[in-house]
């Protein structure tokens, strides 16, 4: 019974230890490479916690839903989809000046190598994304 217990415990600190995003520094570059942690494990909805309230956000939920659920959908999107997934990222480029962040990776998978920016604003003083791209 005890074995159970501890069992339990240890499944659930991993899990919150491993989420995505979780205590992330309120950094342009460690908030961009929680994000892309996010992606790797397939967890598109958790990166909407990263982005500016008034932002023009991309539908996560679709993407979730799309992953997750790929029969029937947009076999495009899908690819794309597992391309974040499968791709490797390298941290290429770094651009902060005042309250303005740009991040640029190059992103590469099997069949192509990309540079990919996130557009970060720091507003009261925390940092949040505002378009990626």
């Amino acid at each position: 019974m005890k074995t159970s217990y501890l069992t339990i415990l240890s499944l659930c600190l991993c899990f919150i230890m491993g989420s995505c995003g979780s205590s992330v520094k309120n950094d342009p570059v460690e908030i961009t490479k929680a994000i892309i942690k996010c992606w790797k494990k397939g967890d598109f909805k958790e990166t909407e916690k990263f982005f500016m309230k008034d932002a023009k956000k991309i539908n996560y939920n679709n993407w979730q839903d799309t992953y997750n659920n790929p029969a029937g959908k947009n076999h495009g999107t899908v690819e794309r989809l597992q391309r974040f997934v499968e791709a490797e990222y390298t941290l290429a480029e770094q651009s902060i000046e005042g309250d303005r962040a740009i991040i640029e990776y190059s992103l590469k998978t099997s069949s192509f190598k990309s540079p990919f920016k996130f557009f970060l604003k720091k507003v009261d003083g925390k940092w949040y994304l505002e378009t990626h791209y």
